[in-house]
């Protein structure tokens, strides 16, 4: 448990530590949905909530690290992205952003958990709208390790898909 705030107080003090006039906080929500690829083919619709800090890194390009509590039937877990973005402006009030960046996921209890690892590594994407201070994304986390714990030689990977609204600060 020490490891886990050891881990949210790294994310939390990335997200602020950042001195840059441009850099905002956004809070989001939405609905995701756990994907076990591999050997094991289910899924479990789940909802996710949490925030991120944008930092502009050069050109249109920022850097927003976050961190997010994501809930499903047998999962709870938190994940924290560095995701670096691009941001094209459609219309004064409308954009476009692409983002992609690194993910770790840290499995926080669940049932899930008594065949699986709890810490996962994974590669984030997607795409998302902003009008004004309010987004709406579509994202994919792709994992890369496989997450099997129990017995027999099984390989399973944590995907997961997210639909959700954010709100700039």
């Amino acid at each position: 448990m020490k490891k886990f705030f050891t881990m949210v107080a790294i994310a939390v003090a990335m997200m602020f530590a950042a001195n840059n006039a441009n850099a905002q906080i956004s809070v989001r929500a939405g609905f995701l949905n756990d994907i076990y690829g591999g050997d094991a083919d289910a899924t479990e619709a789940g909802f996710y909530l949490g925030a991120s800090y944008n930092m502009h890194a050069f050109g249109d390009f920022n850097v927003a690290p976050g961190v997010y509590f994501g809930y499903s039937k047998d999962r709870m877990d938190l994940r924290i992205p560095v995701l670096l973005n691009f941001g094209l402006n459609l219309t004064d009030d409308l954009g476009l952003v692409i983002f992609a960046g690194p993910q770790a996921t840290i499995g926080l209890a669940g049932d899930v958990y008594d065949a699986y690892k709890r810490f996962g590594l994974g590669l984030t994407f997607g795409a998302g709208l902003t009008y004004q201070k309010v987004s709406f994304e579509v994202g994919y986390s792709l994992g890369f390790l496989n997450q099997w714990d129990g017995a027999g030689d099984y390989k399973v990977k944590f995907n997961q898909f997210t639909i959700g609204l954010g709100y700039a600060l």
